[in-house]
């Protein structure tokens, strides 16, 4: 739409009803009319403490992967048990 359909109107107010008609038309047409879901990276019941000892575990498999060192395996493994103690609780407050 050019300006100088705008120039028919001698009345600022019909020019302005036009302008807006326009406008919202081109909202209707052009902007999603619906807003995109964000997928989560965990389940809605883990916490901010679930989130941060599931950041450290991955660490620490990393850290097994590159030295294969049994002792960090182990600490690997409390981590997944008490991920797993803990998002067990907390989903069952959740629910």
């Amino acid at each position: 739409m050019g300006w100088a359909a705008l120039d028919g109107y001698h009345d600022a107010n019909e020019a302005c009803e036009f302008f807006y008609n326009k406008l919202y038309n081109a909202f209707d047409t052009c902007v999603p009319k619906y807003v995109l879901a964000m997928k989560r990276k965990y389940p809605p019941w883990f916490n901010s403490a679930i989130n941060k000892v599931i950041k450290r575990k991955e660490k620490i498999h990393r850290s097994y992967r590159r030295n294969n060192d049994p002792e960090v395996y182990q600490t690997f493994k409390e981590r997944i048990s008490k991920i797993k103690i803990d998002s067990d609780q907390a989903y069952k407050i959740y629910v």
